[in-house]
């Protein structure tokens, strides 16, 4: 069945090498807790993501060091689910990271986003449907994949709603799955 969302692609084109540049560690390769430690990855999350698990296994101690870390912005972040999936999906939308899309589209829908809401994640002219917190978080996002840092106006309306924790969390979030969108690209990882 098609997918008109994982279809999609933004202006330029998604930013692909064209081939993978380096291939997911094969299965009989890894070790038994390697094995062991996709496998539960991706049944635990219900998340198809063997090949990015087993390409990070390449750096075993960074995957291991990197796991923690990225499970406390997603999926057990102090942001809602909903906040979370809007932010990332919009990274992955501005940063032209094909991967990231594909993977967020069906865990934001998982997430109870609607397919209408990630269309307009899409969307670079404003609020239309939105919350003002959910536009301020959009709106981070593009201060920092356009400018490397979240502008002052945008700042003030995401201090007025969010705790100093939940501040510090998102702009954490916008940076990682930035930073991850460039790692999946530089190193050609297939779509699951």
């Amino acid at each position: 069945m098609q997918d008109a969302l994982l279809d999609m692609s933004p202006e330029g084109g998604w930013r692909e090498t064209g081939d993978t540049r380096l291939a997911p560690l094969p299965e009989d390769e890894m070790n038994w807790f390697q094995r062991r430690l996709t496998r539960y990855l991706v049944q635990r999350h219900q998340v198809p993501a063997h090949n990015l698990f087993a390409t990070f296994l390449h750096a075993p101690r960074i995957f291991l060091a990197w796991l923690p870390f990225a499970s406390q912005l997603m999926p057990y972040g102090a942001l809602t689910r909903r906040q979370t999936e809007l932010v990332i999906l919009r990274v992955a939308w501005r940063s032209r990271c094909r991967y990231e899309w594909v993977q967020h589209v069906q865990i934001g829908r998982a997430a109870g986003l609607s397919d209408e809401d990630i269309l307009r994640v899409t969307d670079s002219r404003g609020g239309m449907g939105w919350t003002s917190l959910e536009v301020a978080l959009l709106k981070a996002v593009d201060d920092v994949v356009d400018t490397g840092v979240v502008s002052t106006a945008t700042w003030t309306s995401l201090s007025s709603a969010l705790s100093k924790r939940k501040l510090t969390e998102a702009v954490m979030l916008i940076g990682h799955y930035c930073m991850l969108a460039s790692v999946i690209d530089s190193l050609g990882v297939e779509v699951e």
